[in-house]
């Protein structure tokens, strides 16, 4: 074993273990926030809100988790690409010259 190059790579380990602490907090708080919100929105006393909480539930619940996972980091990417480009587009940085 290398010892020197354990040492070396030790404060990015603990860097990433810190990361993935302070992410899954910040993820249960927001699933907690999420799921207070959609309870209270199929306890409400007014229709669309009723219908709009059972549809997020049936959908969250309805579909493996994975798919949710897929869909929702490629729904985000997707829109940050486009908004970058667009935003680069307007700036006149990497817009490409019309061909003559």
């Amino acid at each position: 074993m290398d010892i020197e190059l354990m040492l070396r790579v030790y404060p990015f380990f603990l860097e990433a273990a810190w990361v993935t602490i302070l992410l899954s907090i910040l993820t249960a708080i927001l699933g907690l926030i999420c799921g207070a919100l959609g309870a209270a929105a199929r306890l409400s006393r007014f229709a669309l809100v009723r219908f709009l909480g059972a549809a997020y539930v049936s959908v969250f619940r309805g579909t493996p988790a994975l798919f949710n996972c897929l869909f929702s980091t490629s729904v985000a990417l997707k829109s940050a690409f486009s908004w970058t480009r667009s935003r680069q587009e307007s700036l006149g940085w990497g817009s490409t010259p019309e061909p003559t």
